[in-house]
Protein backbone atom coordinates (compact mmCIF):
# COMPACT_ATOMS: atom_id res chain seq x y z
CA UNK A 1 0.00 0.00 0.00
CA UNK A 2 1.31 3.44 -0.90
CA UNK A 3 1.42 6.04 1.86
CA UNK A 4 -0.48 9.03 0.51
CA UNK A 5 -0.13 11.19 3.61
CA UNK A 6 1.28 14.64 2.87
CA UNK A 7 5.01 15.15 3.19
CA UNK A 8 5.48 17.10 6.45
CA UNK A 9 8.59 18.80 5.04
CA UNK A 10 6.37 20.62 2.53
CA UNK A 11 4.55 22.39 5.35
CA UNK A 12 6.74 22.34 8.47
CA UNK A 13 4.26 23.45 11.11
CA UNK A 14 4.70 20.92 13.91
CA UNK A 15 5.85 22.51 17.16
CA UNK A 16 8.67 20.98 19.18
CA UNK A 17 7.26 19.81 22.51
CA UNK A 18 8.02 17.33 25.24
CA UNK A 19 6.27 14.25 23.87
CA UNK A 20 7.47 10.82 22.70
CA UNK A 21 7.15 11.57 18.96
CA UNK A 22 9.14 14.78 19.17
CA UNK A 23 11.72 13.05 21.37
CA UNK A 24 12.33 10.38 18.71
CA UNK A 25 12.59 13.00 15.96
CA UNK A 26 14.91 15.11 18.10
CA UNK A 27 17.10 12.07 18.78
CA UNK A 28 17.47 11.64 15.03
CA UNK A 29 18.23 15.34 14.57
CA UNK A 30 20.93 15.29 17.25
CA UNK A 31 22.67 12.39 15.46
CA UNK A 32 23.19 14.63 12.42
CA UNK A 33 24.68 17.71 14.05
CA UNK A 34 28.19 18.56 15.16
CA UNK A 35 29.45 18.45 18.72
CA UNK A 36 29.49 22.28 18.68
CA UNK A 37 25.82 22.32 17.68
CA UNK A 38 24.96 19.88 20.50
CA UNK A 39 26.83 22.10 22.93
CA UNK A 40 24.87 25.10 21.72
CA UNK A 41 21.57 23.21 22.13
CA UNK A 42 22.56 22.20 25.67
CA UNK A 43 23.33 25.80 26.59
CA UNK A 44 20.10 27.10 25.07
CA UNK A 45 17.99 24.40 26.74
CA UNK A 46 19.27 25.41 30.16
CA UNK A 47 17.89 28.92 29.54
CA UNK A 48 14.34 27.43 29.51
CA UNK A 49 12.95 29.59 26.72
CA UNK A 50 14.87 32.76 27.48
CA UNK A 51 17.03 34.21 24.72
CA UNK A 52 20.78 33.71 25.06
CA UNK A 53 23.02 36.21 23.31
CA UNK A 54 25.78 35.09 20.99
CA UNK A 55 28.25 36.69 23.40
CA UNK A 56 26.92 34.58 26.27
CA UNK A 57 27.19 31.41 24.16
CA UNK A 58 30.78 32.23 23.19
CA UNK A 59 31.67 33.02 26.80
CA UNK A 60 30.10 29.80 28.12
CA UNK A 61 31.83 27.64 25.52
CA UNK A 62 35.13 29.00 24.18
CA UNK A 63 35.20 26.41 21.36
CA UNK A 64 32.16 28.07 19.78
CA UNK A 65 32.57 30.90 17.29
CA UNK A 66 29.99 33.22 15.75
CA UNK A 67 30.35 31.29 12.48
CA UNK A 68 29.84 27.91 14.20
CA UNK A 69 26.73 29.22 15.96
CA UNK A 70 25.26 30.61 12.73
CA UNK A 71 26.04 27.41 10.81
CA UNK A 72 24.57 25.28 13.59
CA UNK A 73 21.35 27.30 13.70
CA UNK A 74 21.00 27.05 9.92
CA UNK A 75 21.68 23.28 9.81
CA UNK A 76 19.33 22.55 12.73
CA UNK A 77 16.60 24.57 10.99
CA UNK A 78 17.04 22.56 7.78
CA UNK A 79 16.80 19.26 9.63
CA UNK A 80 13.79 20.50 11.62
CA UNK A 81 12.04 21.46 8.40
CA UNK A 82 12.83 18.10 6.80
CA UNK A 83 11.11 16.43 9.77
CA UNK A 84 8.09 18.74 9.37
CA UNK A 85 8.87 20.88 12.43
CA UNK A 86 9.30 24.60 12.86
CA UNK A 87 12.91 25.59 13.60
CA UNK A 88 14.14 24.27 16.93
CA UNK A 89 16.38 27.29 17.52
CA UNK A 90 14.75 30.69 17.12
CA UNK A 91 16.81 33.80 16.48
CA UNK A 92 15.47 36.93 18.17
CA UNK A 93 16.77 40.48 18.65
CA UNK A 94 18.14 39.35 22.03
CA UNK A 95 19.87 36.19 20.81
CA UNK A 96 18.87 32.58 20.32
CA UNK A 97 16.31 30.46 22.14
CA UNK A 98 14.64 27.09 22.23
CA UNK A 99 10.89 27.34 22.83
CA UNK A 100 10.13 26.63 26.51
CA UNK A 101 7.94 23.62 25.69
CA UNK A 102 10.91 21.90 24.08
CA UNK A 103 13.66 22.74 26.60
CA UNK A 104 13.26 19.62 28.77
CA UNK A 105 13.22 17.16 25.87
CA UNK A 106 16.22 18.91 24.28
CA UNK A 107 18.13 18.64 27.56
CA UNK A 108 17.39 14.91 27.84
CA UNK A 109 18.22 14.07 24.24
CA UNK A 110 21.44 16.09 24.16
CA UNK A 111 22.57 14.64 27.51
CA UNK A 112 21.90 11.15 26.19
CA UNK A 113 23.82 11.85 22.97
CA UNK A 114 26.75 13.34 24.86
CA UNK A 115 26.75 10.40 27.27
CA UNK A 116 26.83 7.84 24.48
CA UNK A 117 29.58 9.75 22.67
CA UNK A 118 31.91 9.49 25.68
Amino acid sequence: MIDRSPNPALDPTREWRDDPTAEVELSLLVRHITEDARTMLRLLATARGAAVSATALLTAEPALTCQKVAESVEWIAKISEAFGFVPLVVETDDGYLIPPGAADVVSRVVASAEGSAS
